[in-house]
């Protein structure tokens, strides 16, 4: 999960990209509709369906975890709703050909959707997965590997279960 948070902190610096008044190409904006199409929804929802609930089954009395999990769920929220109404328009901005001041209009929105963003992504790589890795049993480590194989359509052999 880290190196695809890695990937993903990579796409969340390209966002801003557009405010610097840098021009974008095509690569860049496939490369941003791909991930907030697909790539953090589908991080987001490893998340919400086995990361979390494995780990509130892990959380100790006064240890904080529930917290943390909650203010991780508050940003999956906030974000999930932007994710769509972001690569909606940035798409139609990139097919209609407009003008540089209408992409850095739409910069100011990749970057406040970048940097919501950039906070979830910082609270998993540096908060939640290390506490992953303290408190999950193998149990737990199958179990999240098999959501996340299950979510990209692999199927696991029986022995990686």
């Amino acid at each position: 999960m880290s190196k695809g948070c890695d990937r993903l902190k990579l796409i969340c610096a390209l966002m801003v990209v557009p405010k610097s008044g840098r021009k974008l190409n095509s690569d860049d904006v496939a490369k941003m509709l791909g991930a907030l199409r697909n790539d953090f929804p589908l991080q987001f929802a490893d998340e919400a369906q086995d990361l979390i609930p494995i780990l509130q089954l892990r959380a100790r009395p006064g240890d904080e975890l529930v917290a943390v999990l909650r203010d991780l769920a508050t940003l999956h929220a906030a974000a999930g709703q932007q994710l769509g109404l972001c690569a909606a328009d940035l798409e139609t901005l990139w097919k209609s050909n407009v003008s540089p001041a209408s992409f850095q209009a739409m910069g100011e929105e990749l970057s406040a959707v970048a940097a919501g963003l950039h906070r979830h992504l910082a609270l998993v790589t540096a908060v939640v997965l290390p506490i992953a890795r303290l408190r999950f049993t193998d149990g737990d480590l199958a179990a999240l590997r098999q959501g996340l194989a299950a979510r990209r359509g692999i199927a696991l052999p029986h022995s990686q279960n």
